[in-house]
């Protein structure tokens, strides 16, 4: 298996692989060939592998978890994710910040552990209104969850989205 093109010694000098995960590793429950023959070259060479995705629908301990089911030993240090970035800046710039989120009930335990407030109902008051409206991947998105965030972002209140996709590779298309 030809695993770069050109001239191979150029990966005898990284250090670090930064690897996507959705479609690249695996996709959905099924490592992608060669995967697993990549990551044992990377091991035996003492050469890193970080795991990034801009997939915000899980926290990184549940990636931890599927790779451990695909065969693949990580800890939350090799994981960088749009969420990860997300709850960086929230806590740089506004540190406990209320949340209006549209995302799924594993991101928002995550930003709930993180100091976040999340705020789950529209209110008109301006002083009960969330800091920003939070837009991830949500596979339990509603109307009424699109809704709210449309009011509240009518309102003035900022809306930040944890990546920019319009599609998400998934087994099957």
């Amino acid at each position: 298996m030809d695993l770069c093109s050109g001239d191979p010694a150029k990966l005898k000098e990284i250090e670090c692989f930064l690897l996507d995960m959705d479609g690249t590793i695996y996709l959905g429950n099924t490592l992608i060939d060669g995967t697993l023959a990549f990551l044992d070259i990377l091991r035996k060479q003492n050469k890193r592998a970080m795991y990034i995705t801009n997939n915000s629908s899980k926290a990184t301990r549940q990636y931890v978890e599927k790779l451990a089911r695909l065969g693949i030993a990580s800890g939350e240090e090799d994981f960088f994710t749009s969420v990860n970035a997300l709850v960086y800046e929230l806590n740089k710039k506004h540190p406990g910040a209320a949340l209006f989120l549209l995302g799924t009930p594993a991101l928002e335990e995550y930003l709930s552990e993180n100091g976040f407030k999340i705020i789950k109902e529209y209110y008109p008051e301006p002083e009960k209104r969330p800091d920003f409206v939070v837009l991830a991947y949500d596979t339990t998105l509603t109307y009424e969850k699109l809704r709210i965030a449309c009011d509240y972002i009518t309102d003035g209140v900022e809306y930040w989205a944890t990546h920019p996709d319009t599609v998400c590779p998934v087994s099957g298309g």
